[in-house]
């Protein structure tokens, strides 16, 4: 996905105004990139605190192909 606003290849999803959620393996990347996103102008960006080893260790469940 493209963040960049001025970008033509600007991928509209990520300003569509729904809650957009980061996760990684730990959160730490997530944290940053949501960071990111948010000085860039793109709102309501959060992300999964732990990344998906903490939702793991919580009991979620991961689909696999």
């Amino acid at each position: 996905m493209i963040a960049d606003m001025d970008s033509p290849m600007h991928d509209a999803a990520l300003v569509s105004g729904k809650k957009l959620i980061l996760y990684r393996g730990s959160g730490g990347r997530s944290a940053l990139a949501g960071k990111t996103l948010a000085d860039i102008g793109i709102a309501n960006v959060g992300y999964m605190a732990g990344g998906l080893g903490a939702w793991k260790e919580a009991g979620g469940t991961l689909e696999t192909d």
